[in-house]
């Protein structure tokens, strides 16, 4: 029953495992990652951390979090950081954000009162030490669609994600479970499925998404200057302007909006021209409303 003796003698020796697992039992979970931290480092045991960390992420997530981010920075031999996200993946699933109060809730700084640590923790692994495991980027989606907002989730996908550093299939399986319908439709688009991104921007009446989605055929390949003409290859090009037909469309029968498509006419840049769209407009508009289109296009056949 000499406790105090016991710790002192356990890490003389180097048994800090006894020493961690007797704070984590005594719910002193902040002795226990100050042991932890101090020594793993010191010695290069990342086994500890895998061990011990879904017990101190449970209870002492923002200071877990703090640790992990520092052995992040600590390389061994190698040049390889001291611990591996993904092997940190199951000590995150431990971690509930939703819970009121945890045992280092004091320590938190009032700019991070609120936030997700596991997503922090993710995102400076990817941003800061790119880090390019699936694995990793894969839960970082599955975590994001459960949150309220589709902001965070967006924000990652079109601007931190690079190609190749995660599923696009089981990330779009995860935003249709959370009904994350932006993000749904960015996937379709990633996964090359233009026309279902396009008919689901449009369900969801965001025409500014459906339009950049039906630009995307061949973009790359025009952006790299690759191919020539208003909208690349045959093949681009075509499905391009199949995808603004469909918008057009969609602005005059069902928005009942005439001058909005003649504005889209306009925006895709010689894509779509007035006799493509005049099939969509009702027997009984007013030729006034697009009139100077008509004599433009005529003007041009003339010449």
């Amino acid at each position: 029953g000499r406790m105090d003796e016991l710790l002192f003698f356990a890490e003389l020796l180097g048994d800090f495992e006894r020493v961690i697992t007797h704070y984590i039992q005594v719910c002193d979970y902040k002795r226990a990652l100050e042991t932890l931290q101090k020594n793993a480092e010191a010695t290069h045991q990342s086994d500890l951390y895998y061990k011990f960390s879904p017990a101190l992420m449970a209870h002492v997530p923002y200071l877990t979090v703090s640790a992990w981010l520092d052995a992040m920075s600590v390389k061994d031999h190698y040049g390889n950081p001291l611990i591996e996200p993904r092997k940190l993946i199951p000590a995150l699933m431990r971690y509930d954000p939703s819970r009121p109060k945890f045992a280092d809730s004091e320590d938190v700084p009032g700019e991070e009162l609120g936030s997700n640590q596991a997503v922090k923790f993710l995102l400076e692994c990817i941003e800061v030490h790119e880090v390019n495991d699936p694995a990793v980027s894969n839960y970082l989606i599955s975590v994001l669609a459960q949150q309220p907002s589709e902001e965070s989730l967006l924000r990652f996908l079109n601007n931190v994600a690079k190609e190749g550093s995660y599923d696009v299939s089981y990330a779009l399986r995860q935003c249709m479970a959370a009904n994350k319908q932006e993000a749904v439709v960015y996937l379709y688009g990633e996964l090359g499925l233009y026309e279902e991104a396009v008919e689901r921007a449009l369900g969801l009446s965001n025409l500014e998404l459906a339009l950049a989605n039906a630009d995307r055929p061949g973009q790359s390949s025009r952006e790299r200057g690759e191919l020539s003409g208003v909208g690349g290859d045959e093949e681009s090009a075509e499905l391009r302007k199949r995808l603004w037909l469909r918008i057009a469309r969609h602005v005059v029968t069902e928005k009942n909006d005439i001058r909005a498509a003649i504005n889209l006419m306009a925006q895709s840049e010689g894509l779509v021209k007035i006799e493509d769209i005049l099939p969509f407009f009702p027997g009984f508009a007013r030729i006034d409303e697009f009139k100077d289109e008509i004599c433009n296009a005529l003007d041009g056949y003339n010449q």
